[in-house]
């Protein structure tokens, strides 16, 4: 289905470039359903074992890269070793991404069907050899530490059932229950230490909210993708329904799609994360953020509070991001703030010369700087909002918010102080009233141009629900075989096939399709039978 939607693809360059991608899917399920080659009996062990041993190395390298490039921040090993989104983010910058790809949700599929198979071999090696059994319960131990430190919500959703499948089918209930009470212990311990991962939170909070229909600060861009998908499809045809638009054409779609609802929103608040001021994208120059602390001047407890890091050096204490403006003019930038043992604020909006100072024990302005003007005004509970407004030549200008010393200085020698922040706006022309932005997850919808991340909506855009059932039937033939041998292995590979579609259009990208084509061929590929005489 996929190879004739190029036939009434719009796009049909693009088209004709994912048809070629495709082609493992034509070809490995070709061999495994109707080619008579079969291969030798030892070439799944031997296949396998194989790609255990280049999953290790490809750990090792990344760890390699990491260490050889830690010395480029002030942070300290076990930063990292809580925070994998971090650790990724060195190795990117590090690597050229098209030759190392290391997109977690990826590579832990692979990791999941090595540790499954190492516990297997271990299992199996129990009496018969103490050394093996060893190698391959550290090696599971070892993948079992790199699913949880990565932590993708599918795979270890699918280790957890392959596991317990496993157990059950190779002790007896005894031995069964005991053993499945400490894995299950292990595993909620390390979700529950991971819940301060906040690639972990936005997770959890993106399913929350696809229940209950809230908005929470920590999400993830899926929520904006499959808006668009469901927009899409309202707006399709029968045929395009029936049918789908073509290989060619669900990018562009979608793509579309992100535009129409950004321009529909009329954002003015310019800043993106302009309450979360926690998030990446607001630089931390020697202080730091506390989130949740106090009310806001709209009664939620939603504020951050900004601390100075100790410092004995003479430097500035900021946060700060460089804005994309739409042209060079007249700008307002404010922010909602609060005092708690620092008296002064700055707001920098362009270069180090265009500046003001803010005294929030008298609510008054200390200090201007080349800006046409600089405002202090008192709202509710002690909460102050202080603006600027400049004239603007650049079209990606710095905004900062500061602290500053008794002398309202720009740099000056840490006292340990800090005060509360919230509500951060930076608006062409004049100062209005706030408006939070809350585009965020459609802006990076748009800049990265991300594809479905399902493969079931992805099949519905392609060839429509006729390719859609086309697509559940094999996956069910192979589910079905699966279970009919009572192979741990295929069914492990199968599960992690269903729960990854879900998240990930995985039969989109290189390294997922290859990760399915192989496995396809060596799980679910004919071998010969032994001729016992």
């Amino acid at each position: 289905m996929l190879f004739i939607s190029v036939a009434y693809s719009q796009n049909t360059d693009n088209a004709i470039k994912r048809s070629v991608q495709f082609l493992p899917l034509l070809i490995a399920p070709f061999f495994v359903s109707f080619y008579q080659f079969q291969f030798a009996k030892n070439f799944k062990k031997t296949a396998i074992s194989v790609f255990i041993v280049a999953n290790i190395l490809f750990t090792i390298i990344i760890t390699a890269i990491f260490l050889l490039n830690i010395h480029k921040t002030n942070l300290g090993l076990l930063h990292f070793l809580l925070d994998y989104d971090k650790f990724q983010l060195i190795v990117d910058r590090s690597i050229d991404n098209d030759l190392i790809f290391i997109h977690k949700a990826y590579f832990s599929m692979g990791f999941v069907i090595c540790a499954i198979y190492c516990l297997r071999e271990a299992i199996g090696f129990y009496h018969k050899n103490k050394n093996y059994f060893r190698i391959y319960s550290a090696i599971f131990l070892y993948f079992f530490f790199w699913l949880f430190y990565g932590f993708s919500f599918p795979n270890i959703i699918a280790l957890t059932i392959g596991v317990t499948i496993l157990l059950y089918y190779n002790l007896n209930r005894k031995n069964f229950v005991k053993t499945i009470g400490v894995f299950t212990l292990i595993c909620v311990s390390l979700v529950v230490f991971k819940l301060n991962d906040t690639d972990v939170q936005r997770g959890f909070n993106f399913v929350k909210s696809t229940v209950d229909e809230q908005e929470y600060e920590v999400n993830d861009v899926r929520k904006e993708i499959y808006t668009s998908h469901l927009e899409v499809l309202e707006s399709a045809s029968i045929t395009e329904l029936v049918f789908g638009f073509g290989v060619g054409d669900p990018q562009d779609l979608l793509n579309e799609d992100y535009e129409s609802r950004f321009l529909e929103r009329n954002i003015i608040n310019l800043l993106f994360f302009n309450e979360e001021f926690d998030h990446p994208y607001w630089f931390k120059n020697n202080v730091k953020v506390d989130n949740n602390v106090i009310d806001s001047p709209e009664g939620k407890q939603n504020t951050e509070i900004l601390l100075e890091q100790n410092n004995d050096s003479i430097a500035s204490h900021s946060i700060s991001t460089n804005i994309d403006i739409p042209q060079s003019g007249t700008y307002t930038f404010s922010v909602f703030v609060k005092n708690d043992h620092s008296n002064s604020v700055i707001l920098r909006l362009g270069d180090i010369n265009q500046r003001a100072t803010f005294d929030l024990e008298q609510g008054s302005v200390i200090k201007t700087l080349n800006v046409d003007a600089a405002s202090i005004k008192k709202v509710n509970n002690d909460w102050y909002r202080c603006s600027i407004k400049v004239n603007l030549n650049t079209t990606n200008p710095l905004a900062l918010i500061g602290m500053s010393n008794k002398n309202a200085d720009y740099h000056y020698k840490s006292e340990g102080s800090g005060f509360y922040i919230w509500g951060a706006q930076l608006e062409q022309g004049h100062l209005t009233e706030y408006k939070k932005n809350g585009s965020e997850l459609l802006q990076k919808a748009i800049d990265k141009q991300f594809n479905s991340h399902n493969n079931y909506l992805y099949m519905i855009l392609t060839t429509g629900f006729v390719g859609l059932i086309a697509f559940l039937v094999f996956l069910i033939h192979l589910f079905r075989n699966a279970i009919t041998e009572k192979s741990i292995l295929k069914i492990t590979f199968c599960t992690l096939l269903v729960l990854n579609f879900l998240t990930e259009n995985t039969l989109s990208r290189q390294w997922g399709l290859l990760f399915f084509a192989f496995m396809l061929l060596v799980l679910f590929g004919k071998y010969k039978k032994r001729i016992v005489e």
